[in-house]
């Protein structure tokens, strides 16, 4: 494999540096290139200077990593809602299957996540974050409540390029867009922005595919009398319906979840969804403009993505760390692991649940995977996953599945985690480090029960492990991507060799919006640079840069 290209090109960028916050010393040292347009091998994007694609990350056997032990005994979650003022019940609808719905996001940017979740039978409910990690209910609650509406998932994302987190709701009947208010409240613009699709909305997923800096949505619907919709965004605060770029079978399918992500890593966003009752899952390729606007190429079959099953949710992360995406899919009792090969040369899938260990043998027909997210829980580097499980039928549920990854493909189930584990009809699940302590929290949402908010605690008895938290932002009006840069990916080198991939992604599990924060943990190593590729191809490089802090990275203009 050749060394990573952009290299030899790196020059001196002009700009400012990220913010580090208080405390952190001088400004890392900063150089910048351009990937260039269909450049994104995985060559281009993994090798370390002067190194080759994939070292150190991957094999059990490589050198100079942390290779965990044992999960330490004592707990790494318990339950905080009520605790933290996260108090509501999700009142399902008994004649409509719909999902929880829960979203973060920085709503009135003050520093702290926010949180909105929503109910079929009562108000959605939006909970500001403060110190502490509590949370309180603002004036202006009743802008998101809907009460008319059967409200299921939720996902932040800033359609408008005003630099505020605006929020999507999706519905039994018309979805409804929610534009923020500088953080003073929302106002419902789903009729002028052309998105207030009447079909029975599940997942919403925000991503550019066109590349022009506005965010494009896609939306599923689980009922095949209603197409999923797909929306172009014209840039003027209003969307085109373009549904017509991707063949109707394919979007007629009993769809539950969907993800823009680069799966190939050709610098463009891709698009994955989930589709209930054995009908197969889609995976649409970008390839560029034409095709009547624009090309998505249906790869499912060729590339070992479009696997049978009744698919529910849909997790997205590089488990095993050697640079691409992979994807987990929760259905009714197997469920599939789909091992990416892109940075072995070939852009296709594998399915390897069995042999990783995420096919676990004790789930049956009328138990079912729902929301699943990949996260370094224990902060040693390696995404672990976190599966929430319900039963459709009466008595006893299922406990929630947390799998530890153990650095060597493979995944082991965590017996002991707390109230994490709690046997409920779990449906939604959306993560975030809420109270900014370095640890990623779970926020599960129970169909006909309480939402649950999991606060991690590994930190009490783990405090020696590193982190590192990276927000990215682009809030000039000169930046030629959305706010929030959606759909850049993050390369976190450290100093044991082993290099971690992170993607922005809006809209993933089921139903959920987890923080657009990207954390990387980092067991006892500490990082050596920070790689940035923004989602018009830029590459921006820093080396020495902080750990244990969220770090804001501002696009460089």
């Amino acid at each position: 494999m050749r060394p990573w290209l952009g290299i030899a090109l790196l020059t001196v960028a002009c700009g400012e540096g990220p913010s580090l916050g208080a405390g952190l010393g001088s400004t890392p040292g900063h150089s910048s290139a351009s990937e260039g347009s269909g450049s994104g091998s995985s060559a281009d994007t993994w090798a370390d200077e002067g190194g080759e694609a994939g070292d150190g990350a991957g094999d059990s056997g490589a050198a100079n990593t942390d290779i965990p032990g044992d999960a330490d005994p004592q707990l790494p979650f318990y339950e905080s809602a009520v605790e933290l003022g996260v108090d509501l019940v999700h009142n399902a609808n008994a004649h409509h299957f719909s999902m929880p719905g829960q979203a973060w996001a920085d709503i009135d940017r003050d520093g702290f996540l926010d949180l909105v979740l929503t109910t079929q039978l009562a108000n959605n409910r939006v909970f500001m974050g403060g110190p502490g990690g509590q949370f309180t209910t603002p004036s202006w609650a009743e802008d998101i409540a809907l009460p008319d509406q059967i409200s299921a998932g939720a996902v932040f994302a800033d359609y408008d390029n005003d630099g505020w987190p605006d929020l999507y709701i999706t519905a039994m009947g018309p979805n409804t867009l929610l534009r923020n208010l500088e953080g003073e409240g929302f106002v419902d613009v789903s009729e002028a922005a052309g998105v207030g699709d009447p079909g029975v909305g599940e997942t919403a997923a925000f991503g550019d595919l066109d590349g022009d800096g506005h965010l494009d949505l896609y939306v599923t619907n689980n009922d095949i009398a209603s197409p999923d919709p797909v929306y172009h965004n014209r840039g003027d605060g209003s969307f085109e319906d373009v549904s017509h770029l991707l063949e109707l079978d394919t979007r007629s399918r009993p769809s539950f979840s969907a993800s823009f992500f680069d799966y190939d890593l050709d610098g463009d966003v891709d698009l994955y969804v989930a589709n209930d009752k054995q009908v197969g899952n889609v995976l649409w390729r970008n390839d560029g403009p034409g095709c009547g606007g624009w090309c998505l190429t249906d790869v499912s079959a060729s590339s070992g993505a479009g696997v049978e099953l009744y698919s529910m949710g849909l997790a997205v992360g590089d488990y095993d760390s050697d640079g691409d995406q992979d994807l987990f899919v929760t259905s009714i009792g197997d469920m599939a692991l789909l091992q990416n090969q892109t940075a072995q040369g070939q852009p296709e899938f594998l399915e390897i649940a069995a042999e990783a260990g995420t096919q676990v043998d004790t789930l049956g027909w009328g138990e079912v995977g729902w929301g699943a997210q990949f996260l370094d829980y224990d902060n040693d580097g390696w995404l672990d996953l976190y599966v929430a499980l319900g039963k459709q039928d009466p008595g006893p549920q299922q406990h929630n599945m947390l799998l530890r990854n153990l650095a060597n493909g493979s995944f082991a189930v965590v017996d002991e985690v707390g109230g994490a584990a709690d046997p409920r009809m779990s449906f939604g699940l959306a993560i975030a480090d809420h109270d900014a302590d370095g640890w990623v929290d779970l926020l599960v949402g129970n169909s006909g029960d309480r939402y649950a908010l999991y606060r991690n605690r590994s930190g009490e008895f783990q405090a020696d492990r590193h982190h590192l938290s990276i927000e990215l932002r682009a809030d000039s009006s000169d930046a030629p991507i959305s706010p929030e840069a959606i759909g850049a990916r993050v390369y976190v080198h450290d100093d044991r060799g082993r290099t971690q991939l992170r993607e922005v992604i809006a809209g993933s599990s089921l139903g959920a919006g987890s923080s657009l924060v990207l954390h990387f943990g980092l067991g006892h190593a500490v990082p050596v640079w920070v790689r940035v590729i923004w989602p018009d191809g830029r590459v921006d490089q820093w080396q020495d840069p902080p750990v244990d802090t969220r770090w804001v990275i501002d696009y460089p203009t």
